[in-house]
């Protein structure tokens, strides 16, 4: 149950009712709400003692620790938003991403400071050399539901970033969305499992504040520490993408006592894979949702699975789901079309972009880009994520941004980016190329690695004489797929 007020800063709210009730564990050691509150405005204080001011916007780079609480609840504590940034993106993905949004400052851990030391966008300061200069400013800026609270990429290419705006309001009503289906109590414990990056692992942060949760870390996101913290913590909640989930199932982990739930989302979930960790006693729990919808807004209970196994549940609280042709006509059950989301959980906007926010949302929808269907029950079922989207080990690749890259390429002569599936990943990143001299795939590999994040390197290559494309320019997949086979 959230019984958040809303009338103050979470953090501040949560300090004075929790206390010394631990907020974050890692690596042996605790921190209270009191302590993280203390720590927070702190931060704050030095923040706007550097000339941060209330609406600023401000980048986040960070490793999976609790450096990342203590600077995202600093930045709250100050008025601003803080912008995050996937620590996997290069320098140029960084630059080009903190000029759109404009921000006014780079904050960073050590491990990540390299990495910004040339970016030119905005001065960069470190947190553990962020030092307070007199009495802490205990005057916090009015809070409001309404406030912008974060901007959080998703998968656009580096030249055309959709930057995702939400406020206190989603990020509220995302909660309460799982709320209605977990009942969250501040005798929780949430396990980190998910990078702060992404959407899921960041709503892992809020579900944890807002209902008095204590918020674990793990050494790491890897599977193997994974499994070394549900032995050790044994948490109550658990988010992961199928290819942690499978490695998990391979290394024969076993479910801790007090888990209570497994949200599996992020692409595809194999059936198989799913009935196996529910057979092994894991209480999986499959989840659709987006960075735009503000995590999951529909859930399938492993007691449903069996009946439902195709499905990805049913929408959470007043969340609202329908299907809808290419003229935005709502389709009966058992009809195929666009998925579209009503929530109050929705994005405000996408920055600084008012055509895609239009064209995304209308009528009080979010069209999701997703194709599937409703029966008769409500439970949504997916045909396709995303036409153009590729989901590999849960994190979100453009296959475009990988073909423009590849043109530049003097031996390649025409490209195309697709995903396969596959067990471990979920899917991988593949591309098919026409290339006018001898070229290798490790070449082509050595090429890339020094142009996009290492993640979006194609993991496959294929070599063809031609593409084939129809008169519009467009790839005729189906006689692609042939030529692979």
């Amino acid at each position: 149950m959230i019984s958040i007020t809303n009338k103050i800063n979470w953090l501040k709210e949560q300090s004075e009712y929790y206390g010394v009730k631990p907020a974050i564990t890692f690596n042996n050691s605790s921190f209270s709400y009191s302590y993280l509150f203390e720590r927070a405005i702190e931060f704050s204080s030095a923040l706007k003692q550097k000339g941060l001011n209330t609406g600023d916007r401000i980048a986040l780079l960070f490793k999976h620790s609790p450096e990342f609480i203590f600077a995202v609840n600093a930045v709250w504590l100050a008025g601003a938003i803080p912008v995050l940034l996937n620590t996997r993106n290069t320098e140029e993905e960084i630059l080009y991403q903190t000029k759109f949004t404009k921000v006014k400052f780079i904050l960073t851990d050590l491990s990540n400071s390299e990495k910004v030391k040339n970016v030119s966008s905005a001065p960069t300061i470190l947190l553990n050399e962020l030092k307070l200069s007199g009495s802490i400013e205990n005057t916090i800026p009015n809070f409001h539901l309404s406030n912008n609270a974060l901007i959080l990429f998703t998968s656009g290419s580096t030249r055309k970033p959709k930057a995702v705006v939400h406020t206190f309001e989603s990020l509220f009503q995302s909660v309460l969305l799982t709320d209605s289906f977990s009942v969250l109590s501040d005798r929780d414990i949430w396990l980190c499992s998910l990078p702060f990056y992404h959407i899921g692992g960041f709503m892992i942060f809020v579900r944890s504040l807002l209902s008095g949760a204590e918020l674990i870390f793990p050494e790491s996101t890897s599977h193997i520490d994974i499994n070394e913290a549900l032995i050790k913590y044994n948490p109550t909640h658990l988010s992961l993408v199928s290819a942690t989930l499978k490695q998990l199932i391979d290394i024969e982990a076993v479910p801790n006592p007090n888990l209570k739930h497994l949200y599996v989302g992020g692409g595809h979930l194999d059936i198989s894979l799913c009935s196996l960790a529910i057979n092994k006693g894991f209480p999986i729990v499959k989840v659709y949702g987006s960075t735009e919808t503000c995590s999951m807004v529909t859930a399938l209970s492993a007691e449903e699975f069996n009946s439902k196994p195709q499905s990805v549940g049913k929408p959470l609280g007043a969340a609202q789901i329908k299907i809808v042709d290419s003229t935005g006509r709502f389709l009966e059950p058992y009809k195929q079309g666009e998925i579209v989301v009503q929530s109050k959980s929705l994005l405000k906007e996408y920055y600084s972009d008012k055509i895609e926010t239009g064209r995304k949302i209308a009528n009080g929808f979010y069209h999701s880009g997703d194709f599937g269907w409703l029966d008769n029950e409500g439970y949504l079922h997916i045909e396709l994520r995303r036409e153009d989207l590729i989901v590999t080990g849960g994190e979100n690749v453009n296959p475009k941004e990988i073909e423009q890259f590849l043109i530049q390429l003097p031996s390649i002569i025409d490209s195309y980016v697709f995903g396969e599936l596959n067990d471990k990943w979920g899917q991988i990143i593949c591309a098919a190329v026409v290339t006018d001299r001898d070229i290798t795939e490790y070449e082509l590999k050595d090429h890339l690695r020094n142009m996009m994040a290492s993640f979006k390197v194609p993991k496959k290559f294929y070599f063809l004489d031609r593409i084939p494309r129809n008169e519009l320019g467009k790839i005729e997949k189906d006689k692609l797929m042939k030529l692979l086979l």
